[in-house]
């Protein structure tokens, strides 16, 4: 493991990428790498030890969530990096569809105040986030803090859910 990112960093950085795995459509062509780039990670804080750590760790988490990351294609070859070589995503199983309309044509809310930049726009644009604003409502029960606010909109039908 690198020396800057313990496994529980490693965990929540493949978590986090886990969120847009779900948002790939089915087939999609990608690398570790490029997944972490496109989810705004500042590149230059990996190392290349740290990023073998990270593409070990999205594929763990991935099989967990019902994701296929297929890199057959690289099977008895000697190419390169593991997190520079592409792998399909089969996520079919792990979209996340709208429970009023069954749709997968689904939105991220975004809370607080997002660094915007490029790659975000896009997403706007795409439909693949949607702005929630600054202030996040919460109830406590029991000593548990539960968040309140919708985690995803329909692009379909318009509902938060």
């Amino acid at each position: 493991m690198g020396e800057r990112y313990s496994k529980e960093d490693l965990r929540d950085i493949a978590e986090s990428l886990i969120e847009d795995l779900r948002e790939c459509e089915d087939g999609t062509d990608i690398t570790t790498w490029q997944l972490v780039k496109a989810a705004g990670y500042d590149m230059d804080n990996f190392k290349e030890w740290d990023l073998f750590d990270v593409h070990d760790a999205l594929f763990h988490a991935a099989k967990a969530n019902h994701i296929t990351l297929d890199m057959s294609a690289h099977e008895g070859k000697e190419e390169g990096l593991p997190y520079n070589l592409d792998f399909i995503v089969h996520n079919r199983n792990a979209q996340i569809k709208c429970p009023i309309c069954g749709s997968v044509n689904t939105a991220r809310y975004i809370y607080g105040y997002p660094a915007f930049n490029e790659e975000m726009q896009k997403k706007l644009d795409e439909g693949k986030w949607v702005l929630g604003g600054c202030c996040i409502r919460s109830v406590e029960l029991n000593g548990t803090v539960y968040q309140t606010m919708p985690s995803r909109k329909c692009n379909d039908c318009g509902k938060d859910f």
